[in-house]
C-alpha cells in the first residue's frame, strides 16, 4: 500500500487537493498533492494579497467549481463571511 495525502475543507465541499501514488516519496508525506481540475490553490501574504512562494506560511486562497457561493436563504450572513 501506498500512502496519499489529501486536502479540503467544508468550505468548497471536501477536496481540493489530492496526492498521487506516482508521486515521489518525501511529496507524498510531506504535502497535499496538487490541485484538483478545475481548482485554483495559492499561498498569499494576509496583509497585502501578494503570492508567496512555497514554503513561506500563508493565508490559503482557493478559487475554483466547489467554493462555498453562499448561505442557502440568507443574504445577511453571506454576507458577513464573503468580504
Amino acid at each position: 500500500a501506498v500512502h496519499t495525502s489529501a486536502y479540503g475543507m467544508t468550505e468548497n465541499g471536501g477536496g481540493m487537493c489530492m496526492g498521487s501514488p506516482s508521486d515521489g516519496e518525501a511529496q507524498r508525506l510531506n504535502a497535499c498533492g496538487t490541485p484538483l481540475t478545475g481548482m485554483e490553490v495559492m499561498i498569499v501574504d494576509p496583509e497585502t494579497g501578494a503570492a508567496l512562494p512555497p514554503g513561506e506560511r500563508g493565508e490559503l486562497k482557493v478559487r475554483g467549481y466547489s467554493v462555498f457561493g453562499g448561505y442557502y436563504k440568507d443574504p445577511v450572513k453571506t454576507a458577513e463571511v464573503l468580504h
